[in-house]
């Protein structure tokens, strides 16, 4: 078995149901997860990005339904079986032994997942105590380091005292370089400037000492520079937590600096995958070369920035045969718009879902 496997997605389809009709934003999506690497998701808003990865944690509307076809499995340290968390309630044990506590989350905006009436430390305790005490988890944190305090909690199988888990907070807030955390601690979310509150929900994120962190957009409402910093911190604290991440973004330019893989979808789908350097060089999809032509160039100011022609449609009207051959400008008349493209490897780890290649 692999031991390096955090989680293995199969088949992964998410419908809701609406006033509008029946609609299905993700649709067959594969891919895997595994220790200290990162896996990085790109497209275009509406193409299933958040919705694909908030199914690892049932963090889904009520109108939602993984499909019982899908399969999300969690790999486990002992155990002889992955869990298969599709038919688990969204309210299950297991389930909120893996929000928060195997699976940590940085969202998009922070201001809307901090709540605003209590301080960023008091929200980082209450993490801490809900996941980092009890060795009868089914699904306890595996971090490669710990303190003391860790292992005397675990092997009492007791709960954090309030006291020593602001210990935690104060050092996971100096950890993601956020200075004098003593003080910060004390703070609520609105005191804090935008980058710090990104640094905080990171600090959140990783108090638990997750094994995988999802990274939905953390950077997009950051200045350049802000970005950079909070970049490199998470590669940083991977390097030294040995936890697997899954980052998500709509810039290829982000995902250069970050990812080991990229998933690129569109649509719900996954319509090329494969390592960062080779995909990147040698893109496939006429989808994916059009998001990595509309990254702005030093070398190339006096020219007009690219797009990709067109806009996504509604997943209500999800096109027949090729998701993208309506805006595709390589499309094959007759076949495109008829057949959808199975998946092929056109070199070593390198999948593409396109006519071109079949």
């Amino acid at each position: 078995m692999d031991n390096d496997l955090l989680i293995d997605v199969k088949n992964l389809r998410v419908s809701f149901h609406t006033d509008e009709g029946f609609i299905t934003p993700v649709d067959g999506v594969n891919y895997q997860v595994r220790r200290g690497k990162t896996l990085g998701i790109v497209g275009e808003s509406g193409s299933g990005k958040s919705v694909s990865t908030r199914a690892l944690t049932k963090l889904l509307p009520k109108n939602a339904v993984i499909e019982p076809t899908s399969q999300i499995l969690f790999y486990q340290n002992g155990a002889a079986q992955p869990l298969n968390i599709t038919p688990l309630s969204p309210n299950s044990k297991e389930i909120r032994a893996i929000r928060g506590g195997q699976v940590g989350m940085i969202f998009q905006e922070p201001m809307a997942s901090f709540s605003p009436v209590y301080t960023v430390g008091n929200q980082i305790i209450e993490a801490v105590r809900q996941h980092r005490h009890a060795a009868a988890s089914p699904l306890a944190a595996t971090a490669t380091i710990g303190s003391q305090i860790d292992e005397s909690i675990r092997a009492g199988n007791k709960k954090m005292s309030k006291l020593e888990a602001r210990d935690v907070a104060v050092d996971m807030l100096e950890r993601v370089g956020i200075g004098n955390a003593g003080l910060r601690v004390n703070q609520y979310p609105h005191e804090l400037s935008g980058g710090m509150r990104q640094r905080a929900m990171i600090a959140v994120a990783l108090s638990t000492h997750p094994s995988v962190l999802i990274a939905d957009e953390p950077t997009t409402a950051l200045d350049v520079t802000i970005q950079a910093q909070i970049l490199e911190l998470m590669r940083e604290l991977q390097a030294e937590l040995g936890m697997a991440i899954i980052f998500i973004t709509h810039d290829m330019g982000v995902i250069a600096q970050i990812a080991d893989e990229v998933a690129v979808m569109y649509l719900g789908a996954i319509v090329e995958r494969g390592p960062t350097r080779e995909l990147i060089e040698d893109a496939r999809h006429p989808y994916t070369r059009g998001l990595l032509a509309a990254i702005p160039s030093l070398d190339r100011l006096d020219t007009r920035l690219s797009s990709v022609p067109g806009d996504i449609p509604s997943p209500l009207e999800r096109p027949a045969g090729c998701l993208f051959h309506t805006r595709c400008p390589h499309r094959i008349d007759g076949t495109c718009e008829r057949f959808a493209p199975e998946r092929t490897e056109v070199v070593p780890n390198h999948f593409v879902r396109c006519h071109l290649y079949r």
